[in-house]
Parts: structure tokens; C-alpha cells; sequence
């Protein structure tokens, strides 16, 4: 079983990976390569928490989905469509098509979309 501090760490790894990957997208000249390794990297941290249960990832995940940064937020939601939470995510990333990030705006867009389209 997860612990608490686990799970803690993991939301906080997280965080810094999406923060980590805009950062990296969003320089004069953006370095996709280490954004796209970010992605990977939250990506798998993700999968392993996953193999403990959705649970887990709820657990990691779901407090993001208040997180002060909108691109924490999106990243969360995208991951929570998939684990047992696709209620509130796509609750959120609604609220992120309206975002002042045109970023986030399009890719919280993009994203519900997709999901809508496949799910409906």
C-alpha cells in the first residue's frame, strides 16, 4: 500500500515535471526534446502508481485538480479521464477552455474534444 508521504512526494515530483516541461516548451527556443522527456517522466510516474490501483493515482492526482497552475491542472485532468475520475476532469479542463493561457486554453479544448467525441 501506498503511504501518505508517497503519495505526497509523487503530487510534488509531478508538479515539478509539468512545470519543468513548460518551461522547456516555452523558451525563445523551445527544447521539445526535454519537455517530451518531462511528459514521459510524469507519464511513468502515473503508470507505476496505477499499478497499486486507480486509487493511488485519485489519490495523487485528484488535489490537483485545484492546483494554482492551469498547466498542473490540464496535466492532472488528462491523466484522471483514464483512472475513475472523468467527471471532475473534464469538469476542469472545461474551466481550462476558458483559461487566459491560450496554451492551456487550446490544449484543455483539444483534449475535452477528443474525449468527448470518444466517450459520447
Amino acid at each position: 500500500m501506498t503511504s501518505e508521504l508517497d503519495i505526497d512526494e509523487a503530487r510534488q515530483r509531478f508538479c515539478d515535471l509539468v512545470a519543468a516541461e513548460w518551461v522547456a516548451i516555452n523558451q525563445a527556443q523551445p527544447d521539445v526534446p526535454k519537455a517530451n522527456r518531462q511528459v514521459e517522466t510524469a507519464d511513468k510516474l502515473v503508470d507505476s502508481l496505477a499499478t497499486q490501483g486507480q486509487e493511488a493515482v485519485q489519490a495523487m492526482l485528484l488535489p490537483l485538480l485545484d492546483n494554482e497552475s492551469p498547466q498542473v491542472r490540464y496535466a492532472a485532468a488528462g491523466h484522471l479521464l483514464h483512472h475513475g475520475a472523468a467527471d471532475r476532469a473534464t469538469d476542469v479542463l472545461q474551466a481550462l477552455v476558458d483559461d487566459p493561457n491560450s496554451g492551456v486554453r487550446g490544449l484543455a479544448f483539444a483534449l475535452l474534444r477528443t474525449w468527448q467525441r470518444q466517450n459520447h
